[in-house]
């Protein structure tokens, strides 16, 4: 249970980055 956990936290850490980035990236445009 704590790696699934711990899975779904990383995974959504990943994912709030990889928005951030492509916001990053489509406003410097």
């Amino acid at each position: 249970p704590s790696d699934t956990q711990g899975s779904a936290d990383y995974r959504r850490h990943l994912a709030r980055v990889l928005v951030r980035r492509a916001l990053g990236e489509a406003i410097s445009s």
